[in-house]
Protein backbone atom coordinates (compact mmCIF):
# COMPACT_ATOMS: atom_id res chain seq x y z
CA UNK A 1 0.00 0.00 0.00
CA UNK A 2 1.35 3.12 -0.65
CA UNK A 3 2.92 5.88 1.50
CA UNK A 4 3.40 9.54 0.19
CA UNK A 5 5.39 12.29 2.22
CA UNK A 6 3.91 13.20 5.04
CA UNK A 7 2.65 9.70 5.85
CA UNK A 8 -0.46 10.25 3.03
CA UNK A 9 -2.41 7.38 1.93
CA UNK A 10 -2.70 7.07 -1.93
CA UNK A 11 -6.54 7.65 -1.37
CA UNK A 12 -5.45 11.09 0.47
CA UNK A 13 -2.96 12.40 -2.44
CA UNK A 14 -4.37 10.48 -5.65
CA UNK A 15 -8.25 11.32 -7.21
CA UNK A 16 -10.11 10.55 -10.06
CA UNK A 17 -8.97 13.77 -11.98
CA UNK A 18 -5.67 13.40 -10.35
CA UNK A 19 -3.61 15.01 -7.28
CA UNK A 20 -6.26 16.11 -4.51
CA UNK A 21 -2.56 16.89 -2.08
CA UNK A 22 1.09 17.07 -3.16
CA UNK A 23 0.61 18.68 -6.48
CA UNK A 24 3.19 21.40 -7.88
CA UNK A 25 -0.16 23.55 -8.15
CA UNK A 26 -0.30 23.38 -3.98
CA UNK A 27 3.48 24.13 -3.71
CA UNK A 28 4.91 27.50 -2.09
CA UNK A 29 7.08 29.90 -3.52
CA UNK A 30 10.70 28.83 -3.05
CA UNK A 31 12.63 31.41 -1.94
CA UNK A 32 16.30 30.40 0.07
CA UNK A 33 19.93 29.94 0.02
CA UNK A 34 21.08 27.95 -3.12
CA UNK A 35 24.27 25.50 -2.91
CA UNK A 36 26.18 25.48 -6.40
CA UNK A 37 27.92 22.11 -6.92
CA UNK A 38 30.70 21.66 -9.64
CA UNK A 39 30.71 18.42 -10.19
CA UNK A 40 32.03 18.68 -13.95
CA UNK A 41 35.01 20.83 -12.20
CA UNK A 42 35.59 18.66 -9.21
CA UNK A 43 34.98 15.40 -10.35
CA UNK A 44 36.25 15.09 -14.11
CA UNK A 45 38.57 18.11 -14.55
CA UNK A 46 35.93 20.13 -15.67
CA UNK A 47 34.33 17.71 -18.34
CA UNK A 48 30.87 16.78 -18.55
CA UNK A 49 29.77 13.97 -16.56
CA UNK A 50 29.41 10.60 -18.45
CA UNK A 51 26.08 9.19 -19.09
CA UNK A 52 25.28 6.84 -16.56
CA UNK A 53 27.14 8.54 -14.17
CA UNK A 54 25.95 8.46 -10.19
CA UNK A 55 26.90 10.84 -7.72
CA UNK A 56 27.43 10.01 -4.34
CA UNK A 57 27.30 11.35 -1.36
CA UNK A 58 31.22 11.26 -0.98
CA UNK A 59 31.52 13.20 -4.13
CA UNK A 60 29.14 15.77 -2.45
CA UNK A 61 31.72 15.87 0.26
CA UNK A 62 34.48 16.56 -2.19
CA UNK A 63 33.28 18.68 -4.05
CA UNK A 64 32.01 21.12 -0.86
CA UNK A 65 35.58 20.59 0.17
CA UNK A 66 37.05 22.22 -2.82
CA UNK A 67 34.41 24.65 -3.14
CA UNK A 68 35.80 25.94 0.17
CA UNK A 69 32.01 24.77 1.54
CA UNK A 70 33.06 21.97 3.96
CA UNK A 71 31.98 24.22 6.88
CA UNK A 72 28.97 25.32 6.30
CA UNK A 73 27.68 21.88 4.64
CA UNK A 74 24.38 21.98 3.30
CA UNK A 75 21.73 23.53 5.68
CA UNK A 76 18.23 22.88 6.17
CA UNK A 77 15.89 24.87 3.77
CA UNK A 78 18.69 24.61 1.04
CA UNK A 79 18.12 24.70 -2.76
CA UNK A 80 21.14 22.51 -4.12
CA UNK A 81 21.93 23.32 -7.92
CA UNK A 82 24.81 20.21 -9.40
CA UNK A 83 26.40 21.01 -12.65
CA UNK A 84 27.48 18.33 -14.54
CA UNK A 85 28.71 19.86 -17.70
CA UNK A 86 25.80 17.26 -19.28
CA UNK A 87 23.84 20.67 -20.28
CA UNK A 88 25.71 21.37 -23.07
CA UNK A 89 23.97 18.42 -25.06
CA UNK A 90 21.39 19.71 -25.08
CA UNK A 91 22.66 22.30 -27.82
CA UNK A 92 25.06 20.06 -29.18
CA UNK A 93 23.63 16.85 -29.27
CA UNK A 94 19.92 17.26 -28.88
CA UNK A 95 18.37 14.38 -30.58
CA UNK A 96 20.10 12.17 -28.21
CA UNK A 97 20.09 14.95 -25.19
CA UNK A 98 16.92 13.15 -23.22
CA UNK A 99 17.91 9.68 -23.89
CA UNK A 100 20.57 9.78 -20.83
CA UNK A 101 22.61 11.59 -18.58
CA UNK A 102 24.64 11.64 -15.42
CA UNK A 103 22.63 12.45 -11.93
CA UNK A 104 22.51 11.72 -7.96
CA UNK A 105 22.93 8.03 -6.82
CA UNK A 106 19.92 6.95 -4.49
CA UNK A 107 22.13 6.52 -1.67
CA UNK A 108 23.05 10.60 -1.91
CA UNK A 109 19.50 11.52 -2.52
CA UNK A 110 18.71 10.28 0.81
CA UNK A 111 21.71 11.68 2.27
CA UNK A 112 20.86 15.50 0.87
CA UNK A 113 17.20 14.80 1.57
CA UNK A 114 18.34 13.80 5.43
CA UNK A 115 19.54 17.41 5.32
CA UNK A 116 16.65 19.04 4.94
CA UNK A 117 17.08 20.46 1.52
CA UNK A 118 13.98 21.44 -0.42
CA UNK A 119 15.08 21.02 -3.93
CA UNK A 120 17.69 19.71 -6.39
CA UNK A 121 18.04 21.17 -9.95
CA UNK A 122 20.80 19.89 -12.17
CA UNK A 123 21.87 20.79 -15.89
CA UNK A 124 20.69 17.83 -16.96
CA UNK A 125 17.52 15.89 -18.50
CA UNK A 126 16.95 13.92 -14.98
CA UNK A 127 17.89 13.95 -11.50
CA UNK A 128 19.16 10.02 -11.45
CA UNK A 129 21.21 8.78 -13.29
CA UNK A 130 20.62 7.25 -16.69
CA UNK A 131 22.09 5.11 -19.51
CA UNK A 132 20.56 4.60 -22.96
CA UNK A 133 20.61 0.70 -23.28
CA UNK A 134 19.97 -0.86 -26.41
CA UNK A 135 16.60 -2.25 -26.55
CA UNK A 136 15.76 -1.16 -23.36
CA UNK A 137 16.00 2.39 -23.37
CA UNK A 138 16.66 4.72 -20.80
CA UNK A 139 17.52 2.88 -17.83
CA UNK A 140 19.58 3.93 -14.26
CA UNK A 141 22.50 1.93 -13.62
CA UNK A 142 21.83 -0.54 -10.41
CA UNK A 143 24.33 1.43 -8.46
CA UNK A 144 21.57 4.34 -8.53
CA UNK A 145 18.26 1.98 -7.97
CA UNK A 146 17.16 2.16 -4.45
CA UNK A 147 19.33 0.30 -2.36
CA UNK A 148 21.41 -0.35 -5.23
CA UNK A 149 19.52 -3.64 -5.98
CA UNK A 150 16.01 -3.01 -7.11
CA UNK A 151 15.69 -3.21 -10.67
CA UNK A 152 11.54 -3.10 -11.15
CA UNK A 153 12.48 0.96 -9.45
CA UNK A 154 14.12 2.81 -12.50
CA UNK A 155 14.21 6.32 -11.49
CA UNK A 156 14.19 5.78 -7.95
CA UNK A 157 15.97 8.75 -6.84
CA UNK A 158 12.83 11.01 -8.54
CA UNK A 159 10.56 8.36 -6.76
CA UNK A 160 12.79 8.93 -3.24
CA UNK A 161 12.53 12.63 -3.76
CA UNK A 162 8.98 13.18 -5.07
CA UNK A 163 6.88 10.99 -2.86
CA UNK A 164 8.91 9.93 0.34
CA UNK A 165 11.14 12.83 0.74
CA UNK A 166 9.03 15.79 -0.71
CA UNK A 167 12.32 17.39 -2.11
CA UNK A 168 11.08 19.53 -5.65
CA UNK A 169 13.79 18.74 -8.46
CA UNK A 170 14.22 20.70 -11.46
CA UNK A 171 16.10 19.55 -14.82
CA UNK A 172 17.50 21.18 -17.77
CA UNK A 173 18.90 24.15 -15.71
CA UNK A 174 21.88 26.15 -17.14
CA UNK A 175 24.26 26.30 -14.48
CA UNK A 176 27.28 26.95 -16.67
CA UNK A 177 27.90 30.84 -16.19
CA UNK A 178 27.73 30.45 -12.54
CA UNK A 179 29.95 27.49 -12.59
CA UNK A 180 31.97 29.50 -15.02
CA UNK A 181 32.27 32.34 -12.48
CA UNK A 182 32.10 30.24 -9.69
CA UNK A 183 28.92 31.14 -7.94
CA UNK A 184 28.94 28.60 -5.07
CA UNK A 185 27.14 29.96 -2.76
CA UNK A 186 23.48 32.51 -3.74
CA UNK A 187 20.06 32.98 -3.33
CA UNK A 188 17.29 31.86 -5.76
CA UNK A 189 13.55 32.50 -6.22
CA UNK A 190 10.87 29.52 -7.72
CA UNK A 191 7.80 30.41 -8.40
CA UNK A 192 5.42 26.75 -9.21
CA UNK A 193 3.44 26.90 -11.82
CA UNK A 194 0.34 26.26 -11.04
CA UNK A 195 -1.09 23.44 -13.29
CA UNK A 196 -2.78 20.36 -11.91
Amino acid sequence: RPTYFGGLTQSEVVGPTGLKRLGIDQAEPIITSVVMLDAARYLNDGKPLAAGYAITRVDIERILAAEGLASRGIKRGDALFIHTGYGAAWANRPSTYYTQGPGLSHEAAVFLSSKGIVLVGLDNPFTDAAVNQRGAGAFPPPPSWENGSNAFLPFGVHHHNLTLAGVHQVQNLNLTEMAQKKVHLGAVFILPIRFK
